[in-house]
């Protein structure tokens, strides 16, 4: 009820009470969840990583929040500017989850820009493109620094001017085709 009601203060300290007097695996679970989830919206990445790895530890919740939790640590590292182990997390997601979505090579392309991995950032932004009618304009800006920073600013003009094409009145690709020029 705290969380729904925007009370985290509420929420963190309900969930602290149950995870030091709970003698239930799952409630404990949910708590770390809620605690975790209230310090990454509070950017404490850090924290929101331990608590979400406490819940994984304890195997006690169903699969959607485990993976959930997993997929969290990755954008949590992401944000704490920890981008090899998101890259790590997500990979390990993909194989115990059996999961593939388009935002998580998004993010993992994201993590290997900033690792200035540029030929890994394309093709894993690529392929976020290749499983989506409508890729978020995000994407195609990790996609054309990478292009650009590889060497490749033809085919970053080329996507630029294709995004133009279908919404040429888009500030952020105006932008974003006066950058790559």
């Amino acid at each position: 009820e705290a969380v729904n009601g925007g009370d985290e203060a509420k929420a963190q300290e309900s969930a602290q009470k149950i995870i030091d007097s709970s003698k239930s695996k799952y409630a404990k679970g949910v708590a770390y969840q809620v605690l975790a989830n209230v310090k990454f919206n509070n950017q404490d990445y850090k924290g929101a990583i331990e608590d979400y790895k406490k819940l994984i530890e304890l195997n006690s919740t169903p699969n959607d929040a485990y993976f959930d939790a997993m997929y969290n640590i990755a954008a949590a590292d992401i944000s704490d500017g920890q981008y090899q182990a998101a890259i790590d997390e997500l990979k390990t997601w993909r194989e115990q989850g059996k999961r593939e979505t388009p935002e998580s090579y998004a993010l993992e392309g994201n993590a290997y820009y900033r690792l200035q991995k540029y030929p890994e950032a394309i093709a894993a932004i690529k392929k976020a493109q290749s499983m989506t009618n409508e890729p978020k304009d995000s994407w195609n800006s990790i996609l054309m620094a990478s292009l650009a920073e590889s060497g490749q600013a033809g085919q970053a003009s080329g996507v630029i001017e294709d995004q133009l094409k279908k919404d040429p009145t888009n500030k952020s690709l105006v932008h974003n085709a006066l950058v790559v020029y």
